[in-house]
């Protein structure tokens, strides 16, 4: 009997992997880098197989969208910058899009995310914009976009920025995991603290905690591309209160976050997740975030206060949801951090808490499923350190 079983099974495999073959000749929804990153050939591949859809229905704004999506995506991640296929066959869509759906909001949006919304094209239609995203907020797979969009242009807009948060929380589109994260970036930080983040990821994670889950509300989130952006930058400056950075240092991420620190007065810090500023003389790391300091003081203070009171980390022992591969290598920011907190406690002789995030720390290794082995060894080498 078990045996008859154990054909069975097999021959269930094989016709479920003969269904998944067959289901691959057809396109793909083209999820956003927050939740999926795939290779460049699979993004061209899924770009061929929407222009067929598209072809067949040119009204269909479901399917433009991810045509869009799958060339621009596959553009980004083109190593190779002096191919120039890729753009060209992005803007044709691009072109033969604003033909076929001139006043469609897909239209209008795919073209802001394409060209930038800095693009002298997007300012000139930046008030059609603003209308379009008011009167679609139920689109949950542009989301990323609008935020992007108005914290670039309108980053007054704070009820609207809100409303867009706690629908995306309530959707359940955005990771779990990650907010998880970020959650534990910002529990460990002082109320009126600034936490400077670089990307997707943090950003939006900051702001839904502050907007869907009314957490954090005193802390100010900087993302530090953005400081690039003239309506972002004076906003920010507004938010906290300091003066505007001058015009000469505008072209200098390290003078603009010299600017903010010297002139807030308030604890500023910097994610994990983010390329560190020029000054790491002055940074002290306090477990996922580094804290600026003229001052030397006792990091494993605060690294120790974090691991044992604040951060929130049963989620990494054992998950539940799946886990998406851009987090699988933002998660192992912990093995890094914490690294030398592992070193104290052996020298204290608390071999509870050692062993309790020597336990941890190896978890996260063992369970990471896109590195390879020698990237794992790699960080079970921090450990015996």
């Amino acid at each position: 009997m078990k045996k008859i079983f154990a054909v069975l099974f097999i021959l269930c495999s094989t016709v479920t992997m003969a269904q998944k073959q067959t289901a691959d000749n057809s396109p793909q929804k083209i999820e956003g880098i927050v939740k999926v990153q795939m290779p460049t050939e699979w993004y061209i591949q899924q770009s061929k197989l929407w222009e067929q859809r598209v072809m067949a229905d040119t009204s269909n704004e479901e399917s433009w969208q991810n045509w869009l999506a799958a060339l621009h995506y596959a553009t980004t991640k083109n190593e190779d910058k002096s191919d120039k296929s890729l753009i060209n066959e992005r803007n044709r869509a691009l072109k033969l899009l604003i033909e076929k759906l001139p006043d469609s909001p897909t239209r209008y949006i795919m073209e802001m995310w394409i060209k930038s919304p800095v693009h002298p094209d997007c300012d000139k239609m930046s008030d059609k914009l603003l209308e379009i995203i008011k009167n679609n907020l139920d689109r949950v797979e542009f989301y990323d976009n609008y935020i992007a969009y108005l914290l670039m242009r309108h980053p007054e807009e704070e009820i609207l920025i809100k409303e867009i948060c706690n629908r995306w929380y309530c959707s359940g589109d955005f990771p779990t995991s990650i907010l998880n994260h970020f959650y534990n970036e910002m529990s460990g930080l002082p109320e009126w603290g600034i936490i400077i983040g670089s990307g997707d990821l943090s950003i939006y994670s900051y702001l839904i905690l502050q907007n869907a889950k009314g957490l954090f509300g005193n802390i100010i989130p900087v993302c530090s591309p953005l400081l690039y952006v003239k309506e972002y930058r004076e906003y920010i400056c507004k938010k906290l209160n300091i003066p505007q950075i001058e015009e000469a240092d505008i072209h200098d991420s390290n003078k603009m976050f010299m600017h903010i620190i010297k002139h807030s007065n308030r604890p500023v810090f910097f994610s994990s997740t983010s390329p560190m500023p020029s000054f790491t003389d002055k940074l002290y790391s306090e477990g996922l975030v580094s804290r600026y300091s003229e001052k030397a003081y006792d990091n494993i203070a605060a690294k120790r206060r974090n691991f044992e009171n604040n951060y929130l980390l049963d989620y990494l022992s054992e998950e539940f949801e799946y886990s998406f591969p851009v987090y699988q290598r933002i998660k192992m920011n912990y093995i890094t951090v914490f690294a030398s907190l592992l070193d104290h406690y052996k020298r204290a002789g608390n071999m509870q808490q050692y062993n309790r995030l020597h336990k941890l720390l190896k978890r996260i290794i063992d369970s990471n499923t896109v590195l390879s082995n020698e990237e794992k060894r790699h960080y079970e080498q921090q450990l015996d350190k």
